[in-house]
């Protein structure tokens, strides 16, 4: 079965019963010519799949892929004995990939749950020096952003929105930006974050957390504004929200039935636990942010790891196809597999 639109477009699919609709074409090889196992990896190999994705994204909407798109497009083919033989070495070699990826992505799931599993233990076992009060006892303000449109440019002030705040930081190359008189006529304080301020992520992907590191910036009604008082550090207070123990509050104190809503006036509400002492504040941050420095190292190995072992797999399927493939790549295998 082969996918007719996306995303992503052109997905080639086995193993699948009952009918299909129109997103579904299916292709039925004759088997005189040309096995079904051969034509299935054919059909994920890069040179079909750029052609489709290339044709794709040159067309005008959604017209989706169609039989009179796929039947120009050339195939070679070797004996049926020989497609046999290809694709016994294609199953094998990504056999030892799968096996590779299933690992990698295991190493990389337990080095993100290590510092999850650390930081949970910092926020809940509380050491001396630790009190407990609603959150918005360590607030100067907390609010949310604008609810009025606001026009788009080119360039200006970032309006920052939920999905811009990902991994602890604000991504500003995914912000849109809006004019310099708007954003001096149209909005409130309340939608200018300064620097420092503790941005929290309401609607959307619920209690994402980033600090604010410039200005020049408004946030919209997704995010809500927490400005830290004197008691707590800004940095303190987004890894103690961050932490599996404050997320699950948040959510478990999240509103709406269908599409669910962090409402500020329950997080202040919330309590938190925390050391008195910001020399202790600053010292549990140093210990944090060297094992957040670390879990990253990690993640950026074992991503790359990933990214080699796909790329790999289509460098061995393009080879199959251009008749470059006369034995198992062990070398090249067992490389990315190190």
């Amino acid at each position: 079965m082969i996918g007719r639109y996306g995303p992503p477009v052109f997905q080639i699919l086995r193993g699948l019963e009952g009918a299909y609709n129109v997103a579904l074409m299916k292709a039925t090889p004759n088997e005189e010519f040309i096995t079904k196992d051969f034509l299935f990896k054919f059909l994920s190999s890069p040179p079909i799949q750029k052609y489709v994705i290339d044709l794709s994204s040159r067309a005008a909407g959604q017209s989706g892929l169609n039989k009179a798109t796929l039947e120009p497009y050339p195939i070679s083919f070797p004996s049926l004995p020989e497609q046999k033989r290809i694709v016994a070495i294609l199953d094998e070699a990504f056999a030892g990939i799968d096996a590779a990826v299933a690992n990698t992505e295991k190493n990389l799931a337990n080095a993100r749950e290590l510092f999850e599993s650390y930081l949970n233990a910092v926020f809940t076992q509380k050491g001396d020096g630790w009190v407990d009060c609603p959150l918005a006892d360590c607030l100067q303000l907390i609010t949310y952003g604008f609810t009025n449109p606001m026009p788009t440019t080119d360039a200006g002030p970032y309006m920052i929105t939920a999905k811009n705040v990902i991994g602890g930081q604000i991504n500003y190359a995914s912000a849109r930006h809006t004019s310099q008189d708007a954003f001096t006529n149209l909005l409130t304080d309340k939608s200018r974050p300064l620097i420092g301020d503790v941005l929290l992520t309401k609607d959307g992907t619920l209690g994402r957390l980033a600090v604010v590191d410039r200005t020049g910036l408004c946030i919209n009604q997704s995010i809500a504004l927490l400005r830290p008082n004197e008691r707590m550090d800004a940095h303190f207070m987004r890894y103690l929200l961050s932490s599996p123990y404050y997320q699950q509050k948040m959510r478990e104190d999240a509103g709406g039935t269908t599409i669910k809503h962090i409402y500020i006036t329950r997080v202040d509400k919330m309590t938190v636990s925390f050391p008195t002492s910001l020399q202790n504040q600053k010292s549990i941050l140093e210990t944090l942010n060297s094992m957040a420095k670390e879990t990253q190292r990690l993640e950026a190995i074992y991503q790359q790891k990933l990214d080699a072992l796909a790329e790999l797999k289509q460098s061995i399927l393009q080879k199959a196809f251009a008749g470059e493939l006369t034995t198992l790549p062990e070398n090249e295998i067992e490389e990315a597999i190190a």
